[in-house]
């Protein structure tokens, strides 16, 4: 099931996206073992981990290059496993099943603040949670003239500093 929050779009620092705000995320709860699971560390890879992990810790960064200093790309299976979405405050806590907020909080991220404020619950389907959460920063990009403009170039321009840092990676080794 997809499961949405806000996160720190601080978190993206370096690759191109709007920061200093909260963005919607997605979370996938996963029943395994006879409880639901909340997992978001199958949205960076190995290589780009490595690399932004290093360019973070040099820079003195909390977060950025799309991975958060305490988060992590292994899942055990066993426990929650969060890349981006890492857990600082136990009111914002993202809980399988649940949440408690239908609108952004509007308020300024910090590249040292909290990874989310807010928890949204599960949706089934995106629209769904369009309609029913309001003040996304990143309404916007879903309708109009940059429902277009942001897939053939802001996507492009991120995509192609992921590629650059994956490339750093492999001349290091």
């Amino acid at each position: 099931m997809q499961h949405m929050v806000s996160i720190n779009m601080n978190v993206l620092y370096g690759l191109g996206p709007p920061t200093g705000v909260y963005g919607d995320h997605a979370l996938s709860e996963v029943y395994l073992n006879n409880r639901w699971l909340l997992v978001d560390s199958y949205t960076v890879d190995t290589q780009l981990y490595s690399v932004a992990k290093q360019a973070i810790n040099q820079k003195g960064l909390a977060m950025g290059y799309g991975v958060h200093k305490g988060g992590s790309i292994c899942w055990d299976g066993k426990s929650n496993s969060f890349v981006q979405y890492v857990v600082e405050d136990v009111e914002v806590h993202a809980r399988p099943g649940e949440g408690k907020h239908s609108q952004f909080s509007g308020e300024k991220a910090l590249p040292d603040g909290p990874a989310s404020d807010r928890d949204f619950g599960v949706v089934s389907d995106l629209r769904e949670f369009h309609k029913r959460v309001q003040g996304s920063p990143f309404a916007g990009l879903r309708s109009g003239l940059e429902r277009v403009v942001f897939p053939l170039i802001g996507a492009r321009y991120c995509n192609n500093l992921i590629h650059h840092m994956r490339r750093s990676a492999v001349v290091a080794k």
